[in-house]
């Protein structure tokens, strides 16, 4: 069998990739430049695998976009895309409400912000905790990054009141029984069907 020229595709193709490996090189050389002047260090586990070079460009991007990221508030972000958000005493009547917390539930979706545990809360109560609270909290707008997704559970508080509610409407069993072998000397609250059904509809990541 006679080898292929060096004129012929294959051999273009892998000069090509070849050169594509070459600058991915180059550019992850760049990144960990970038992120060790900022304080950044790499370690590797003595017996791990190489990373794949693609996958690690996308790790490295993903650090560096987060280092990068302006601070701002879920508010800001959506006041930025023209979403208005006026006090829940403005919205006097439930339909205006429920449709500008549909318009904000959107809004956040579009900058992939996701939220849950919300079936507990009534419109008019939702929205006036994203209001008051969720939307203020201080973060990073990393909406632009590729696969970034920021997931805002209403339950993530923690507080003593977050987790009575959780366990109460939303924990299964096996995490109930979980909980009490944990603490037991917890008030385990009744299990509660939650009285709205809003969770099924919001926006997720994959939608």
């Amino acid at each position: 069998m006679t080898p292929p020229d060096d004129d012929t595709p294959d051999s273009e193709f892998d000069l090509s990739r070849q050169l594509d490996d070459a600058d991915r090189e180059i550019r992850i050389d760049k990144m960990r430049e970038e992120i060790e002047n900022k304080g950044g260090t790499f370690g590797t586990p003595k017996d791990a695998p190489p990373l794949d070079p693609k996958l690690e460009e996308s790790f490295l991007a993903n650090i560096i976009a987060f280092e990068n990221a302006p601070e701002t508030t879920h508010a800001r972000m959506l006041l930025d895309d023209g979403i208005t958000l006026p006090s829940p005493d403005e919205l006097t009547e439930d339909k205006e409400l429920h449709e500008k917390l549909w318009e904000v539930i959107h809004g956040l979706a579009k900058r992939n912000v996701f939220l849950s545990s919300t079936n507990h809360l009534n419109d008019r109560e939702l929205y006036t905790h994203l209001w008051s609270q969720s939307l203020n909290e201080i973060t990073e707008d990393l909406s632009g990054v590729p696969g970034y997704a920021c997931h805002l559970d209403i339950l993530g508080g923690c507080s003593d009141e977050d987790t009575r509610l959780q366990l109460k409407y939303y924990a299964d069993e096996d995490a109930r029984r979980r909980w009490v072998a944990e603490f037991p000397d917890y008030e385990l609250p009744e299990p509660c069907t939650p009285p709205h059904d809003r969770d099924k509809d919001l926006p997720q990541r994959d939608s």
